[in-house]
């Protein structure tokens, strides 16, 4: 497995084990980026269909001269008007199940507040269900909640369950 997504796991899995979890990645392909912006990455996904030994589809997301190009355009405009228009990463609130980090490259953004593991573990939260919260109260309760589907007698027994961004139980694994 490569060196870079490894590290990424390992850092995620560090936090996971606050929860008795782990996620075990697997390299399913490598293929070209499938557009240029985070929705065109997350249309791509939608479309995808989850083989049997996964949970969840994350794509890691390198990086191109398009984007050296638009990160100094953004920069301009942080650092003009303090707005951020750059995203490290992003999951779909229909299942949860699917998303994408930037996790080939640091940008200055990255430098500045993040980084490509500490962006595995932000949209990480939001594939066990956690939304945006402000405290992690409301995150810890619903990764518990997840957690209680385990035993429901619906759900695929080879599926981790989630619970949506509209708080819809997902116990069998999304085609």
């Amino acid at each position: 497995m490569d060196q870079d997504v490894s590290t990424l796991f390992e850092s995620w899995n560090e936090e996971l084990k606050l929860y008795q979890l782990k996620a075990i990645p697997r390299i399913l392909f490598e293929t070209e980026r499938p557009g240029f912006y985070g929705t065109d990455i997350l249309e791509y996904m939608m479309n995808m269909r989850m083989s049997e030994e996964c949970d969840r589809l994350l794509y890691l997301k390198g990086r191109t001269w398009g984007d050296i190009v638009f990160e100094i355009v953004t920069l301009g405009i942080f650092v003009g008007v303090g707005l951020k228009l750059e995203l490290q990463g992003a999951v779909e609130g229909n299942t949860n199940t699917r998303g994408y980090i930037k996790a080939k490259y640091i940008s200055t953004i990255q430098l500045l507040f993040t980084s490509p593991n500490s962006t595995l573990v932000h949209e990480g939260y939001h594939l066990l269900g956690c939304g945006h919260q402000l405290f992690m109260k409301e995150c810890y309760e619903r990764i518990r909640d997840v957690k209680l589907l385990l035993t429901d007698p619906d759900r695929d027994p080879n599926f981790f369950p989630v619970i949506n961004s509209t708080g819809k139980k997902i116990l069998k694994r999304p085609n």
